[in-house]
């Protein structure tokens, strides 16, 4: 009989984190994320931190994603509907949904995401200038 996997946890502080970069703007302060667990481990799950006056931007993925904010406040605009982030909201976001999440709020903004059936490594971005 096979044996059983015993699972995995992982602190904050233990996560490797990196700048956002990208296509068109390059890589920028103000947004940075970490994997919460591998790449080719299903779901992906992941943090990411936006300081204050700062945005995640506008962007899409064939991935549908769940936010849910761990600190913080601002908003996150789905195509063109603002939905309140504040410390314990969850937002889905549909697959393909155009999505821009901003910081209104004095202290970083920071957001457990997840795409529920994918790997990062499955998982596009395109970048909307």
């Amino acid at each position: 009989m096979p044996r059983r996997a015993s699972g995995r946890s992982v602190k904050a502080e233990d996560i490797k984190w990196q700048d956002w970069n990208d296509q068109i703007r390059g890589q920028f302060d103000g947004v940075r994320w970490g994997s919460v667990f591998d790449f080719d481990e299903r779901p992906g799950i992941g943090l990411f931190e936006i300081a204050p006056g700062a945005e995640l931007p506008k962007h899409h993925h064939d991935a549908a994603e769940v936010y849910f904010v761990v600190q913080g406040e601002g908003y996150v605009k789905v195509y063109n509907v603002d939905h309140a982030l504040e410390a314990s909201t969850t937002v889905f976001i549909p697959a393909d949904a155009t999505h821009v999440t901003v910081n209104t709020g004095k202290s970083p903004l920071r957001i457990l995401y997840t795409f529920p059936f994918d790997r990062f490594d499955d998982v596009t971005y395109h970048i909307l200038g």
